[in-house]
Formats: structure tokens, C-alpha cells, sequence
């Protein structure tokens, strides 16, 4: 399948336009304050401006090092025109963000990249991107950027085989594996592709695969946007989607079948944590009533979305509901630090949900026992949609980032706007003691 340009930057699942001003609602709605810490740690590292150092950072962030957060944004940087820059590749640390890598012309035709990183042993890191083949048609590839900073194509995909997304990972050998499609595939250190699976049963296998990790052992974990009993993966009947497992030899097990509403719908990130357990994120699906009432319902169709846990010895649970007042839309994997989740939502929350924005997204902790407690709930100002989960470098800092946000001052910065825009910040937060 074919994508147009216009395609790009556009994260899956998220409903949102993209640097649009936000018209204000002229209905007042009552909010009911979430649990939120009496101490709020959440520190604004960096604003980014949309020029050289890029806007609207996306996919997975990496701890680099002691301090160094390695991201990429999606679009800005000072090459591709006629578009607002195609992205950059940038390196955090000590108060300074430097452009890495920027993206504009790379094998002599514009491409932008569409997920976040991987680094091998060698500190070579690696994504997902896609070129403009010709006008309004663009091809899958897998990139590398060495650590002198040079970029180079790894892997063209056939226009057949669709554009790479959701973030690549990294066995101990060097090989790649992610998700194109409606398959999941390997791609050597020398650049040679191989199918390791098919997503071509609908009910059973799910579709649109979302998410993929790695255990010691080789056994692949994932998940399927959409599929499951009932859904034939068409237009229609979409199925709520598949909790999976590939051994190495290729075998398929359906490990659980997302029922949407309570159940949760449209999984996306997921996390092992060492354990033999799995945790993972819905962006639909949850608590549907009490979801409902925030923001005049602005969610009441699909729901604010849930976090789950399917241990290691094959139980399935609900761990906490969304509601929006709390958050809406997890994003990002999850952060596993001992048995408590961190996370981050793209909407929900207390501010924004009057300004046409279903809330600016909040960064939540859930305990072992269900107990979430939202940790920051975005301005607009600090920030907006979170875009990133949350990683903790090896000093113990924790990072993510936001899309949109950050108030900008300078006047050439093309995010700037009369209401809350921005070109997305990284943010710190310190978590509860």
C-alpha cells in the first residue's frame, strides 16, 4: 500500500490536527480533579522551536550514556523545503539539545522518519523512514546514523510491502525486526529482509500489528491494533485487537483477545518486565461511563483507554481504567520500575478539556494494587500531547516528551500561535519517593 506524503508525521491512533489553531468551546465543563501529587516534579528541559532543532519529537526516546536522552523529531530542522523540515535526530544532555542527524535528502530524495530509535553495541542507531519515491508516493526504509553522525539507507521495502512503523528492535546479533504492514520482518546487519510472519488471518492473528519486543530467549511479544473474534480486518468488524507471542521457530500463539469496552480496544505499547510478565496500554476501551462524563463526552464513543498486565503464568487483567480526568489515550511503553507502571497520556487531564483539545495529556503512576495517582497533568504551557513514553536514564532521571506545547518566544518559531501551540518540549519529572 502506497502513502501519500501528507501521511508522514502523522502518529497512528492519534485523532488530532496537527497545527491547527484551538478555537476555544463556548460550553463550560465541570471537571472532578484527579488524585494529583501535592508536589508536582516536573521540570520543562527543553522547548524545541521547530528550526534547526526540530518539532513535534515522537516515538521511543533512548538513554544514552549517564545523562545523554536521544530522540527524534518528527518534523522541523533546516533542510526540506517546501515542507516544515523533515525531522531531526537529537541528542539531549547538561542543559544543551544538539541535532544529531538531520533528515532532508538522504539517498538524494526527501525522507522523514516516522519512529523512534534503536542503537546497537556499537552505538549506530537506527529507525523507520520513509522516502518520496516520486511526487506523493513514498517507499519504506530502515536508516542508520553512525556515531560519527552519517547517515546511511540499511533496507529499501517494496511499495508492496508498505511503510515500516512503530520502532525497530535489536537481538544481540545485530539484526533488526519490526512491523510493515501486515507482517512482522528481520533484516540482517547486511541488509537482507526476511517475512518471519504474516498477519493474513484476521480473527485468529489479528491485524495491524502495533507493537513488537524481544525477550532473552528470542520469543517475540505483541500486539495487533485491530482483529480478534469477530473482526475480519475490513472496513467493517474490526475486531478490538490481539495480545500475541512468535517463538523463535515461528509459531503463533494468540496469548489474549482484547473484548473492547471493559476489556479495552486498539492495544498499542507494551512492556516485559524481566519477569515473565507483560504490561501494555489500550488506547480505547476502559471505564466507558465515568469516561464519558468528562469533556462533554469526548470520548464516549471508544472510551479513555486502560493499562493491563497478563502475568507469566497466563492471566489477563485490567490494572487501571482511564477516565479522562485522570488521562485519556496512554501512549508510549511502558516504564516498569519494580512492579509499578509509569506512564504518560496523550489527552485527559485537567486543563484543555474546555479548548478543543479532550485534555493536554498527563504523566500517571499505577501501583501494584491498582492505585493510579496522576503525577503532572499538562498546561500547554509545560507542554501538550505527550508523544513519548517515559525512560529512566542510568542516573535515575526520567524523561519523555510531548508533540505540541511550550510557548515558544521566538518570532520565527513556525509552531507559534495565539493559543497553546508549540513545537513540543522534553520534560523531567521526579517520581514519588
Amino acid at each position: 500500500m502506497l502513502r501519500t506524503s501528507t501521511e508522514r508525521c502523522a502518529p497512528r491512533g492519534n485523532r488530532r490536527l496537527r497545527f491547527v489553531p484551538m478555537a476555544l468551546l463556548t460550553a463550560s465543563v465541570i471537571l472532578t480533579t484527579p488524585s494529583i501529587r501535592a508536589q508536582d516534579d516536573l521540570h520543562v528541559q527543553y522547548k524545541f522551536n521547530g528550526l534547526a532543532d526540530g518539532a513535534l519529537p515522537a516515538g521511543n526516546l533512548l538513554a544514552d550514556g549517564y545523562s545523554h536522552v536521544l530522540g527524534v523529531a518528527s518534523s522541523g530542522g533546516k533542510s526540506c523545503t517546501p515542507f516544515p523540515g523533515c525531522g531531526v535526530v537529537f541528542d539531549w544532555a547538561h542543559g544543551y539539545l544538539v541535532p544529531k542527524y538531520t533528515f532532508g535528502s538522504l539517498g538524494g530524495l526527501y525522507n522523514f522518519p516516522t519512529s523512534g530509535l534503536a542503537r546497537d553495541a556499537a552505538g549506530n542507531l537506527y529507525g523507520d523512514m520513509q522516502i518520496q519515491y516520486k511526487l506523493n508516493v513514498d517507499v519504506g526504509v530502515i536508516y542508520k546514523i553512525s556515531p560519527s553522525g552519517k547517515g546511511e539507507l540499511v533496507h529499501t521495502f517494496p511499495t508492496e510491502e508498505g511503510l515500516p512503523y512503530g520502532g525497530l528492535t535489536l537481538d544481540a546479533e545485530g539484526n533488526l525486526y519490526g512491523m510493515a504492514n501486515e507482517e512482522i520482518f528481520k533484516i540482517t546487519p547486511k541488509g537482507v529482509e526476511s517475512v518471519l510472519f504474516r498477519f493474513d488471518n484476521p480473527t485468529v492473528t489479528g491485524s495491524t500489528p502495533s507493537s513488537l519486543a524481544i525477550d532473552a530467549d528470542g520469543s517475540f511479544y505483541g500486539t495487533t491494533a485491530y482483529g480478534g473474534p469477530g473482526g475480519n480486518g475490513g472496513s467493517a468488524g474490526l475486531g478490538n485487537g490481539v495480545l500475541f507471542k512468535l517463538s523463535p521457530e515461528g509459531t503463533f500463539t494468540a496469548l489474549h483477545y482484547f473484548t473492547g469496552g471493559a476489556g479495552g480496544a486498539l492495544p498499542n505499547s507494551l512492556a516485559l518486565d524481566g519477569n515473565g510478565n507483560i504490561y501494555g496500554f489500550t488506547e480505547d476501551g476502559g471505564d466507558l461511563a465515568t469516561c464519558a462524563k468528562y469533556d462533554g463526552g469526548a470520548f464516549s464513543n471508544g472510551g479513555c483507554g486502560l493499562a493491563y498486565k497478563y502475568d507469566k503464568y497466563g492471566n489477563f487483567s485490567v490494572i487501571h481504567s482511564f477516565t479522562g480526568f485522570d488521562g485519556a489515550r496512554p501512549q508510549g511503553i511502558p516504564l516498569i520500575l519494580s512492579d509499578t507502571v509509569y506512564g504518560a497520556t496523550s489527552a485527559g487531564g485537567v486543563f484543555g478539556a474546555t479548548e478543543g483539545l479532550d485534555g493536554y495529556g498527563v504523566v500517571f503512576q499505577i501501583t501494584a494494587n491498582g492505585t493510579e495517582t496522576t503525577l503532572h497533568s499538562f498546561t500547554g504551557k509545560d507542554g501538550l500531547e505527550p508523544s513519548t513514553g517515559l525512560i529512566q536514564l542510568p542516573n535515575g532521571d526520567i524523561y519523555g516528551a510531548t508533540a505540541f506545547g511550550g510557548h515558544s518566544s521566538l518570532s520565527t518559531n513556525p509552531c507559534k500561535t495565539s493559543g497553546t501551540a508549540g513545537c513540543g518540549v522534553l520534560y523531567k519529572i521526579v517520581l514519588p519517593m
